[in-house]
């Protein structure tokens, strides 16, 4: 019974850091002008997670948000 409380205990401690975590990279994103939602900063932390490079991730960001921008300046 101790053993398992003890494994609750620390599982409740990992899921508050990543918790924590996750609301200090959106206000990082935010403070960045990344245009990123929650759901979007989610992605791109698992494609991280995964392996992507995150420097050519933020590449792809970056053009597509150039793309956008452009098209809509277009209109």
């Amino acid at each position: 019974m101790a053993l398992d409380q003890a494994h609750s205990d620390k599982e409740k401690r990992e899921i508050e850091s990543a918790r924590e975590m996750f609301q200090i990279l959106m206000e990082i994103a935010t403070l960045l002008d990344t245009d990123l939602d929650a759901q979007s900063l989610t992605y791109c932390i698992r494609l991280c997670e995964s392996g992507v490079n995150p420097d050519a991730l933020a590449q792809v960001f970056v053009s597509i948000k150039n793309m956008v921008s452009g098209y809509n300046q277009e209109k």
